[in-house]
Parts: C-alpha cells; structure tokens; sequence
C-alpha cells in the first residue's frame, strides 16, 4: 500500500519509519523536504493498511501532523 503524508520536521519522519519497520516491511520511501521550513512530505510503500499507520504514528508524541495528513495514493499518482 502506498501513501502520502507531511510531518512537522524530519524527525518524526525518522521517528515514525523506525515504528513502522518494527512491525511491517518498508518496500520504498521518498522524502521531500520544504527547503525553507523544517516540514517533510513523504511518500511510503508499506507492506500494511492505512489504518496500521495511522496507529502507529497516533503511538508517538508530537506526530499528529502525520495522523491527519496520511492519505492512500492510487498507482497513477505515485512518483518514480
């Protein structure tokens, strides 16, 4: 399953990958960082559900940012 999210900074990006390898398998990520903020957009390939990440990252302090902007990404729209 892919998806997109944001995170405030790239911390709880590191933060919420570490959570997410320990339960499933991690088949691509893409990170883009703002260039001026400390926000990151991601895109991950995930061998779970939405909603596992969802509670993962729901798991870690100060990563309400990731929760509410995880969204499934269809295959057209995933990036190279």
């Amino acid at each position: 399953m892919i998806c997109n999210f944001r995170a405030e900074c790239m911390l709880d990006v590191l933060r919420f990958i570490d959570g997410v390898s320990q339960r499933f398998r991690i088949r691509k990520i893409t990170l883009m960082p703002d260039p001026v903020f400390p926000d990151v957009e991601a895109e991950l390939d995930a061998s779970c559900a939405l909603a596992d990440l969802a509670a993962i990252a729901g798991e870690l302090e100060d990563c309400h940012t990731i929760v509410e902007s995880l969204e499934q990404v269809s295959a057209a729209n995933v990036s190279p």
